[in-house]
């Protein structure tokens, strides 16, 4: 017998028309990873907290075409920002681009907690946006390898991950 389901998960939140808006996203205070191989649990913290942690902050228009600009402030230089999101639950994903080689690809959930949300980034985000990288990019079968071989070792050695970035609306 085959049972299907075209079903999404009828617990997740619809952030379809909360989202509208602009909103200014602070940076992670902290990134935590847990896991039993404490090379990799070192690594991917690493890697995490040099990409979010940054101390960078953002401030994003989402509009209900599913377009968005955004200003983004990284180590003292403003950039202006142009692109497209989709949120399909609560999985929020950003594509932004500007005049300079400054872009914004980012894939996250969003939630809320007590009246507060956050852009979240957890196990299963890290998975999906390091099979996205190998999908989507020319990367070499050799650096392909690579990131397969990191998406195992997440799999398999990496308990959780999480790093929230707060998100305030701010109109």
């Amino acid at each position: 017998m085959l049972a299907t389901s075209c079903n999404k998960d009828d617990d997740a939140p619809d952030y379809s028309q909360t989202i509208i808006g602009t909103w200014k996203f602070e940076p992670p205070k902290e990134v935590t990873v847990t896991g039993s191989n404490q090379e990799v649990v070192d690594q991917i913290k690493s890697d995490l907290s040099e990409d979010i942690s940054s101390g960078d902050s953002y401030t994003v228009t989402f509009k209900s075409d599913k377009t968005c600009t955004a200003t983004a402030l990284d180590n003292g230089k403003t950039y202006q920002l142009k692109g497209t999101y989709s949120l399909d639950g609560e999985i929020l994903k950003m594509k932004l681009n500007g005049d300079s080689a400054y872009e914004i690809d980012a894939i996250g959930k969003m939630k809320e907690k007590n009246g507060s949300y956050y852009y979240v980034i957890d196990k299963d985000i890290m998975i999906d946006a390091l099979n996205k990288q190998m999908n989507d990019s020319d990367f070499s079968a050799f650096e392909k390898l690579i990131i397969a071989a990191t998406i195992e070792s997440v799999k398999n050695s990496i308990t959780s991950i999480e790093a929230s970035s707060k998100m305030t609306k701010i109109n």
